[in-house]
């Protein structure tokens, strides 16, 4: 039997490479080709949701319900984004609870546990440079937009009670954020709708919307449990 260190580190890497895979094969593909990825993602995520504990299988079944409403919103309706075929590819809800997933992994890796503060620490510290290169234009854009995102981020890592948390979610996004355009599965808007403010392609800040997500996902989870658990205690 592998290790509990070994366990994690094998989960976030399998994950990076199916991601990575997906991605690759999803920039050539009609729409048709791209439902079948976003069945098998879903399915996967299916797979990998039954295994986890139940604590951990409803926080990720509320991010997946709480990005899939701001997916809309942000690609939808704002504009933010726009992927590659001009829908909202079906693996992108059950895409969220796995980014999700391996995050919580990543962040409960033996290592990075024992150095949870480290870990946090240089999280914010390249977050923070990120935005400023953005800001600055020296990755080819003047990314002012993102510097609020990782303002953000660095203050849930700063005083979020779950910043080991948050800082596995912000590694893998900013992996995904970074391949995902690069091949063009997605691309952001070099200007905010409605703001004005020049974003980058990625933003240094994209990883704020997914804390955010956990942090809400979180929050609803423990008042439906705790609701749940005062109607049982009422009609018990």
């Amino acid at each position: 039997m592998s290790s509990p260190s070994r366990r994690e580190a094998a989960f976030v890497v399998a994950i990076a490479v199916v991601t990575t895979a997906g991605l690759t094969i999803e920039r050539v593909v009609d729409v048709r080709a791209q439902a079948w990825l976003g069945l098998g993602c879903t399915a996967l995520f299916v797979a990998v949701a039954c295994r986890v504990d139940v604590h951990e299988r409803r926080q990720a079944l509320g991010v997946v319900a709480v990005a899939t409403f701001f997916e809309v919103v942000g690609a939808q309706l704002w504009g933010l984004y726009d992927y590659r075929l001009g829908n909202l590819p079906l693996f992108v809800p059950a895409g969220h609870g796995l980014v999700f997933l391996t995050g919580l992994r990543l962040s409960q890796v033996p290592l990075l546990v024992r150095y949870r503060s480290g870990f946090v620490r240089v999280t914010a510290v390249v977050a923070s440079v990120w935005a400023v290169l953005g800001a600055s234009g020296l990755l080819g854009t003047h990314d002012l937009s993102g510097v609020f995102g990782s303002a953000l981020v660095v203050v849930m890592l700063v005083r979020g009670r779950q910043a080991g948390l948050f800082a596995g979610v912000w590694w893998f996004v900013a992996y995904l954020e970074l391949y995902g355009t690069a091949v063009g599965t997605w691309t952001w808007s070099p200007v905010v709708p409605g703001l004005g403010l020049p974003a980058g392609n990625p933003p240094s800040g994209v990883a704020s919307g997914y804390v955010v997500f956990d942090w809400l996902a979180g929050v609803l989870v423990a008042g439906a449990t705790r609701f749940a658990q005062a109607v049982a205690a009422t009609t018990g």
